[in-house]
């Protein structure tokens, strides 16, 4: 019995590195999942057609909470971050702007200092609209403000 628990553990942290980055966002706001920290996550996909492909995120960050965010393209093709303000819900996405945002086709860094507290929304998507595919990588850090 011991012997099968040491492999069934063994076998769920050789399993957690690639199932972590094969995770995906959610495809709306509402079913974003909560971003992890110190987790390198990511997701491909292929568009059928055009019209381009995004992938939300959330995250709570505190008044004065530093993210940054380490993010690429594992492909080649551009991938855009974006961070949204908590207010922002589906029905208001498209009609709002960003808080900060960057692009990339290889790795890059965005940082963004929290003015209040909420649960904001992180964003990734293809940059043009017939871009054929997306498959981005992301891991996040919160450095918390000293008191």
């Amino acid at each position: 019995m011991r012997k099968l628990v040491l492999v069934v553990t063994a076998l769920g942290a050789l399993g957690a590195g690639p199932a972590a980055l094969a995770a995906g966002g959610g495809v709306n706001i509402s079913g974003a999942p909560t971003l992890p920290l110190g987790v390198k996550v990511g997701h491909s996909h292929t568009l059928s057609v055009c019209g381009g492909y995004a992938e939300f995120w959330r995250i709570n960050l505190a008044r004065g909470d530093q993210l940054r965010m380490t993010y690429g393209s594992k492909s080649g093709q551009p991938v855009q971050i974006l961070v949204l303000a908590p207010s922002i819900t589906d029905s208001t996405v498209d009609h709002s702007g960003a808080l900060d945002e960057a692009e990339t086709f290889s790795q890059d860094e965005l940082d963004y200092s929290a003015p209040k507290a909420g649960r904001y929304t992180v964003e990734l998507h293809t940059i043009f609209p017939c871009q054929p595919s997306i498959w981005y990588y992301l891991t996040a850090h919160v450095q918390h403000p000293k008191t």
